[in-house]
């Protein structure tokens, strides 16, 4: 894999710490640390959580084991992608970052998607972008979900349009608010939720500078039975007025 880190940066006053989660990431571990290192901008932080990796990822790290800019956190019990991103974001809170981003290890960001989320934040609390869908041999995927153009908090009862690893948010939406440990899926979804009720303000970015990468082979076990458990606890929690609201037939 060829680096393509930038120097010099940009300067930036606010301190950014970047979230990562990862469970045998090997093979996409040191392109997940590019996309972070070749932003355009710097004062950026990236704190990588290993749950439990049974890959040799510790050995892989080393290679960054001077570098100031990436905290590592080697933990040799596997914990789940919600205690992984809680541990991480922890740190990034302790540390003083100002604002937090979110990157999965096998997805991908543009130079530029620090830069240009940032310039939101000004007036929003979360900014977040459609990404740009790939499979796992790098073909582009054009799927039929719905993604509103701008910000909708009644349809995000319905479908979650938000993709983790494009949102960028100020701390403080952080500071009382932790992924839901006892999700095994959709725990990035029920965060959004819980932001938007609480008062938040979303963005959404018009370019996409963020490539998700779609694995068919997913294994999403109950999600059926989390979902209902997730969406029925905020609906009866809610105070906003969710205007037409169906379960939906077909989950990712």
């Amino acid at each position: 894999y060829k680096l393509s880190w930038r120097d010099p940066k940009i300067k930036n006053a606010k301190k950014i710490g970047v979230i990562t989660s990862v469970y045998n990431g090997i093979q996409n571990i040191i392109k997940c640390i590019d996309s972070v290192k070749s932003q355009s901008i710097d004062n950026v932080f990236h704190y990588i959580y290993d749950d439990g990796s049974t890959d040799k990822l510790d050995f892989v790290m080393e290679i960054f084991s001077n570098d100031p800019t990436i905290k590592y956190f080697n933990n040799k019990k596997n914990n789940g992608l919600s205690y992984g991103r809680n541990f991480a974001l922890e740190r990034a809170l302790n540390d003083d970052c100002d604002i937090i981003a979110f990157l999965d290890v096998d997805d991908v960001w543009e130079n530029d998607h620090l830069k240009e989320s940032i310039h939101f934040l000004d007036n929003k609390d979360i900014v977040y972008s459609r990404p740009k869908i790939r499979d796992l041999e790098g073909n582009e995927l054009h799927p039929t979900w719905v993604i509103p153009s701008t910000f909708n908090g009644n349809y995000l009862y319905q479908s979650n349009f938000i993709w983790i690893s494009s949102v960028v948010a100020k701390a403080t939406c952080f500071i009382h608010n932790k992924f839901n440990q006892k999700l095994t899926c959709y725990e990035d979804w029920d965060m959004w939720l819980t932001l938007y009720e609480e008062g938040f303000k979303f963005f959404s970015k018009e370019s996409q500078t963020v490539t998700y990468v779609y694995n068919k082979n997913t294994n999403w076990g109950d999600a059926g039975e989390q979902y209902n458990r997730m969406i029925e606890n905020h609906l009866s929690n809610s105070k906003t007025l969710v205007i037409g609201f169906s379960f939906p037939n077909n989950l990712p």
